[in-house]
């Protein structure tokens, strides 16, 4: 289903009339009524969740803000939304079915909004548009939209749990360089290290990291850092325990305490279940 959205809604027309789907308008049209639920996260683009830290203009495809990725083409994150020339979407954990509606807000331009309930492998939400402004996004049980009851601003406390669902990072704090986690040495030339993980990741995550570079391996009672040579994850979804063999240039007795180092401020460690 589409709704297709022209221009800017601060003159939107809010009546008992409704739209039916797959509808063209140039005058926002939404009930009297209650909002419905949105069955995206993280809709809002004014002030998006954004673990990935990004910024600026987007050419690479993938992940960019939490749960979107961009399909094709660039999007900026701007102040005023999400600035895009070519296709970004959400993927959805459950199939929806019939009756789905999906809306967008435009600060400016136009976009095109699709629900598709049997794309493979995952149900999929897009948005499509030739350099328009979009504030935020709607997907709803409904005949018409509702997108105009809810807030236009990003409430994180709601928001960041739901997306950490699918996706989790650990960064170092900026200007310091410290501990990032501690372990014990299995074998001489590694270092078992364990990472608490949310409680509603959707499964077995795995295991980035922004640079082997940026870590390092020392042990109680020692100056020395040792460079990381590799990684290896183990993990335990079950109590909810993500563990890393770190595997270092050195040596070191099995049973010794040791601390996985960040050793560059932009250091972290992310913890991967998307779609």
């Amino acid at each position: 289903m589409a709704a297709r959205v022209f221009g800017t809604f601060t003159d939107a027309l809010i009546d008992d009339a409704e739209v039916s789907p797959n509808t063209t308008w140039s005058s926002w049209k939404i009930s009297n009524t209650l909002s419905a639920r949105n069955f995206l996260h993280n809709p809002g683009f004014l002030n998006p969740v954004n673990q990935y830290g990004t910024s600026g203009q987007i050419n690479t495809t993938g992940y960019f803000i939490d749960r979107w990725i961009l399909v094709s083409g660039t999007v900026i994150i701007t102040p005023n939304g999400l600035v895009l020339n070519g296709i970004i979407e959400q993927r959805l954990e459950n199939r929806l079915g019939s009756g789905m509606l999906a809306s967008v807000e435009m600060d400016s331009g136009e976009a095109i909004a699709t629900y598709e309930d049997d794309a493979m492998p995952f149900a999929r939400f897009r948005i499509a548009s030739d350099g328009g402004t979009v504030r935020r996004a709607k997907l709803e049980m409904n005949t018409f939209s509702t997108i105009l009851r809810d807030s236009p601003l990003t409430d994180h406390a709601d928001e960041l749990p739901r997306c950490q669902r699918f996706y989790y990072i650990v960064r170092n704090r900026p200007s310091h360089v410290g501990v990032f986690s501690l372990g014990v040495v299995p074998t001489v030339t590694s270092l078992t290290v364990l990472f608490r993980i949310p409680d509603n990741m959707r499964t077995m995550p795995t295991f980035r990291v922004s640079s082997l570079g940026h870590f390092a391996v020392t042990f109680t009672g020692g100056a020395t850092q040792f460079a990381v040579a590799a990684m290896s994850q183990f993990a335990n979804h079950t109590t909810k325990t993500f563990g890393l063999h770190v595997h270092f240039s050195g040596t070191a007795s099995p049973g010794q305490a040791g601390s996985l180092l960040a050793t560059n401020t932009n250091a972290w460690t992310a913890f991967d279940a998307n779609l």
